[in-house]
């Protein structure tokens, strides 16, 4: 994180969130970076409906395609944006291995995330199914892998720039896509490009580590 901060400081940009599972984790990373105060401008946790409401997100959204959906998650990061007059907006709903006896609609292991940029009126979206064996933390380390997956198969099939892949797979920046791609694959994203038969189980060395530190 401490790479998006520095590349929000460098272009003199804003972001803000409104988190609905993840319960403030990512306002909670961003603000753990020296000079986010710079870049942070709000954020808010909205378990409730009538709270992501307050804010902006339409009630038709959520009657029509459930407060658990990509459109609800959508329509929370425009909308913390335009409330907080910042460049970016990240918004994130969903459900990890739980039932909502307040809103039985949606899957119960799908989490929902988008990346609102003001300036240019886009969306970046991707979804993450939970792994109902994993903890929290386990699941963060499937958050990554997924992450990792979208910028492979991005790398492979298109020539679109990394920066291009890195804001598409809502990392926010090209050097911390560099960063997380060498540490999980062992090599460049512009060696993976050029060699992809070099692959590596990403899915099952993330669940060894996870198990290894439960032991």
């Amino acid at each position: 994180m401490n790479e998006v901060v520095n590349e929000l400081l460098k272009l003199g940009k804003k972001v803000s969130t409104m988190e609905s599972c993840t319960g403030g984790y990512i306002a909670n990373i961003i603000t753990n970076v020296e000079g986010s105060s710079e870049v942070f401008n709000f954020g808010a946790v909205t378990y409730s409906n009538s709270f992501k409401e307050k804010l902006g997100v339409s009630s038709e959204v959520i009657l029509k395609y459930s407060v658990y959906s990509m459109e609800t998650s959508m329509e929370m990061s425009k909308n913390i944006a335009e409330f907080s007059n910042a460049d970016y907006g990240i918004g994130i709903t969903g459900k990890i291995n739980r039932e909502d006896q307040n809103n039985m609609f949606g899957d119960n292991s799908k989490i929902f995330i988008s990346i609102f940029e003001s300036g240019k009126n886009n969306f970046s979206n991707f979804e993450i199914v939970a792994d109902s064996n994993l903890d929290r933390e386990g699941n963060k380390k499937i958050v990554i892998n997924k992450i990792i997956e979208k910028m492979k198969e991005l790398l492979v099939n298109t020539t679109i720039s990394q920066r291009d892949i890195a804001e598409q797979v809502g990392i926010g920046s090209e050097q911390t896509m560099y960063r997380l791609f060498k540490q999980y694959m062992g090599c460049s994203p512009g060696e993976y490009r050029k060699h992809p038969s070099a692959d590596s189980t990403i899915a099952a060395e993330t669940a060894d580590e996870y198990h290894e530190s439960e032991e």
